[in-house]
């Protein structure tokens, strides 16, 4: 996948292929709205989720963890708005590719449901309340997008997470 377009110029363009050692762990994207900043690092992280899929997965509902959400990876946004728009964004993408999608903020209605998601989308409180509360589980975490960085990154934010992390 080349993000050249996004991030890195036709000089230098930043070359992202997931799976390999030789990858950054850690990347962050800065662009204009409407830049693709979602896509850039949501297609990497749905098409690793994917291939990656451990297929289907035995019914929790008699287990310790069916009071859990168990997802594989986390977005963390900073308000309620962006997480129902990403959350769209996301289960559109995972539509046909069969992989599951939950948004959660303190806004949501219904129940909780618990049990493995794929991605996790939610308010950077709701995420850091079930984190806290144990009611998200962090065993089985293997992506953590954070949107908004420059939002959500204040100091005191980034010592919060890193105490439940």
């Amino acid at each position: 996948l080349t993000l050249q377009s996004t991030v890195g110029s036709a000089q230098k363009p930043l070359n992202i292929r997931p799976g390999q050692a030789d990858q950054p762990k850690q990347l962050l994207l800065g662009s204009s709205t409407g830049s693709g900043k979602t896509l850039a690092y949501l297609l990497p992280m749905l098409h690793f989720l994917k291939k990656t899929d451990p297929g289907s997965r035995a019914s929790n509902a008699d287990s310790a963890e069916a009071d859990q959400i168990i997802p594989r990876a986390i977005i963390a946004c900073p308000t309620h708005e962006l997480t129902r728009q990403l959350t769209g964004v996301a289960k559109a993408l995972c539509h046909g590719a069969k992989l599951s999608v939950r948004g959660m903020s303190a806004t949501s209605s219904g129940m909780t449901r618990f049990g493995h998601v794929d991605v996790l989308v939610g308010t950077s409180r709701t995420i850091a309340k079930g984190l806290e509360k144990e009611w998200i589980a962090k065993q089985n975490v293997e992506w953590i997008a954070i949107d908004e960085t420059d939002v959500l990154l204040g100091r005191s934010w980034v010592l919060n997470l890193r105490r439940r992390i």
